[in-house]
């Protein structure tokens, strides 16, 4: 999970922990629904924020993929 100030949360999935390096983009990644309404100068989306705040509670920060 990657959660940078100011920026929705992506979930990114790497093919192993090496391959991780900034800048470079991963090839899977999951994206939040966003945490600011762009249209109404980046105001917040407070129910946005929630339902992620849900999803992780529910799920946790960190997945591994499975080869199965």
């Amino acid at each position: 999970m990657v959660e940078k100030e100011g920026r929705t949360p992506v979930l990114e999935f790497w093919p192993s922990a090496e391959q991780i390096v900034d800048g470079a983009r991963p090839p899977l990644a999951v994206v939040f629904p966003s945490f600011y309404d762009w249209q109404a100068d980046k105001a917040p989306i407070p129910r946005n924020r929630e339902w992620f705040r849900a999803w992780v509670g529910a799920h946790g920060r960190r997945f591994e993929l499975d080869d199965a």
